[in-house]
């Protein structure tokens, strides 16, 4: 996924998630074999005894926008919220990005323990309805060349819960089924019965995962994406949100 001349974008500001920002920017650009570069809006002195830091002038959100556009960028690393109880479920700068940006935004939340800066292990879930995209596909194929394992989960509500689930004896035949269908990953994919955003993050702390990793529409507005909006709101690590490909 990358050659020297792609990049990986940290954008920090004074704020105490800066460092976790670049860490996971650092790791992520390692995976997908691209160059990490740091970057602040008006960094003033915020910015000084930061190596490699390219201060930005103007507006956070349309300047970091720009910059996403830019040909090369192939991801941008920013934090959720500055502090823990910060605006939910982000920061208007962060929402700006996540709903506008061409390319995948890692989402980085304050306090995030530096053990999960390491990528080692990434979590996937399934909608089930159609495989994940080729940008999805082709960045789990590069965590997984990375060494890092990669666990994929789909989770049943009420309306959606096969038959079979309280007893029907193949249920393993159709779990095979399923992930031949829907899963790019290597390893195991799991499928739990319950509310959706609650069984990702039970998931994500069973699995001891790092990161998640999410194919969404970009749409953040009350009416869209409960899930992502309950993960941002509790996320305990970093979500990669990459922006769906179909037609909407």
């Amino acid at each position: 996924m990358g050659d020297d001349k792609n990049r990986v974008v940290a954008a920090i500001d004074a704020g105490p998630v800066s460092e976790a920002v670049i860490e996971v920017a650092t790791r992520l650009a390692d995976v997908l074999g691209a160059q990490r570069e740091i970057v602040m809006v008006d960094g003033g002195d915020a910015s000084q005894g930061t190596p490699d830091l390219t201060v930005l002038v103007g507006d956070a959100a349309q300047s970091l926008l720009r910059l996403a556009a830019a040909p090369g960028v192939v991801a941008l690393v920013v934090g959720l919220r500055t502090v823990a109880s910060g605006p939910r479920p982000a920061g208007h700068v962060t929402e700006e990005l996540i709903t506008r940006s061409p390319v995948p935004v890692v989402v980085v939340p304050p306090g995030t323990p530096a053990g999960s800066r390491s990528l080692a292990r990434i979590l996937l879930p399934l909608e089930g309805a159609a495989p994940p995209q080729e940008t999805a596909q082709a960045i789990v194929h590069a965590f997984e060349a990375a060494g890092s394992r990669v666990d994929a989960v789909h989770v049943f509500d009420r309306s959606s819960v096969p038959m079979f689930w309280d007893g029907w004896h193949d249920t393993e035949i159709w779990s095979d089924e399923f992930q031949h269908r829907y899963s790019p990953i290597a390893g195991e994919t799991q499928l739990r019965l319950g509310d959706v955003a609650q069984q990702i993050l039970t998931a994500t702390d069973e699995n001891d995962s790092c990161l998640v990793l999410l194919e969404w529409k970009r749409r953040l507005n009350h009416s869209h994406a409960p899930v992502v909006r309950e993960l941002l709101n509790n996320t305990p690590v970093p979500l990669m949100l990459l922006p769906e490909e179909r037609p909407q």
